[in-house]
């Protein structure tokens, strides 16, 4: 069974006033998913774009084109909302599960 499937039994499964603390995995998954189509359009306009100038230069992988793509990544609107998004979720979690943690180490 996929993770998302599995998950979404387990929430159906768990008691309801859970309900607000688990993570929107869906949502993460929609959003990563948007972006990847967003950036094989764009590398696919790009590199037919620039057909003409790969023929001259060499396509190796350089050290300078894997930071370029970093920095791409950065400042990718998406890529940032991702990650504002991730961030909310497992601050979500952390909050609803720190309190039972807190009291295990008490005893």
């Amino acid at each position: 069974m996929k993770f998302g499937a599995n998950l979404k039994k387990i929430i159906s499964l768990s008691d309801p006033e859970w309900g607000p603390y688990w993570m929107n995995y869906h949502q993460l998954k929609r959003k990563i998913k948007r972006e990847i189509a967003v950036q094989a359009a764009a590398d696919a306009s790009s590199s037919s774009s620039s057909s003409a100038s790969a023929s001259s230069s060499s396509s190796s992988s350089t050290p300078s084109s894997s930071a370029a793509t970093v920095d791409k990544l950065l400042k990718s609107a998406a890529e940032v909302e991702f990650f504002r998004v991730l961030r909310e979720e497992l601050q979500k979690v952390r909050d609803s599960t720190l309190p039972c943690f807190k009291k295990r180490v008490a005893r």
